[in-house]
């Protein structure tokens, strides 16, 4: 866990230190989330009835809401880092009581992402894959109680998706969640269960200021063809130059003349 903070703190440090000649952006965010819970159960000796009866989890829906920035270092790659108010949860059936129960709570949560786009280069907004690890800092949980253990109040996730900007201001992103350290234990009698957390989340987001030049994309057609002028014109002499000019002045001259004519 140490490794893991520290891998975080040095991929913010490293990121915002660096320079470069894009935009920095700021803004807001909302979504929905799909949170659900994976259980991963290890029995030893023949104990199977002490196994707590809720233990298989289906989704339930949520909202996130957040601010965020992002910083583009190429118009293909970016670094983007979030604070946001994070649900989780997960609906379960209680066999004894024969009904469904519900979980939910809330993650004050902090995903450090890279932004890269690995196809439609040229494409004015090219769809992103994100990729990155998020830290969550567990706020405070709701609903019906379910069986649990000792719940973990500090844990990291990773997080993969694919953003597409709509336009300069707005983006919509889909991602999938996943927790590396279990949300919570149980051992009892030689029954051990470990809920991590999984989710999928739909993200909104608007800029609201932007700083520095935006990036664009190259058109490297007209790029080369301009540098080619350039290339030609360098390797004229000036007595070629006089010679080209002295041409044009005949030929506006004889246009000229056909004209009063």
């Amino acid at each position: 866990m140490k490794k893991l903070i520290l891998l975080y703190t040095a991929l913010i440090c490293v990121c915002w230190s660096l320079k470069a000649q894009n935009d920095f952006k700021f803004g807001l965010q909302t979504g929905a989330t799909a949170a659900t819970f994976n259980a991963d159960i290890s029995i030893s000796g023949n104990i199977g009835a002490a196994i707590p009866p809720i233990n298989e989890f289906s989704q339930i829906a949520s909202f996130n809401v957040g601010f965020w920035f992002e910083k583009r270092f190429a118009p293909a790659f970016a670094i983007r880092w979030e604070v946001q108010r994070s649900p989780g949860g997960a609906k379960a059936f209680d066999v004894l009581e024969e009904r469904e129960k519900r979980y939910k709570y809330f993650y004050l949560s902090s995903p450090l992402l890279l932004k890269i786009a690995p196809f439609q280069k040229k494409a004015k907004h090219p769809i992103q894959l994100e990729i990155g690890a998020v830290a969550n800092y567990f706020l405070f949980d709701y609903g019906e109680e379910v069986t649990f253990g000792a719940i973990n109040q500090f844990e990291f996730s990773a997080l993969a998706g694919l953003t597409r900007n709509i336009d300069d201001k707005w983006s919509v992103s889909l991602r999938y969640n996943r927790g590396l350290k279990p949300f919570s234990q149980y051992e009892v009698g030689g029954v051990n269960i470990n809920w991590t957390n999984e989710s999928y989340i739909l993200t909104f987001s608007r800029a609201l200021f932007t700083i520095g030049q935006k990036a664009k994309v190259v058109d490297t057609k007209a790029a080369t063809k301009t540098a080619e002028t350039a290339s030609t014109k360098k390797k004229l002499t000036k007595k070629q130059r006089l010679k080209k000019k002295k041409k044009e002045i005949r030929q506006r001259k004889k246009k000229q003349r056909k004209r009063k004519k």
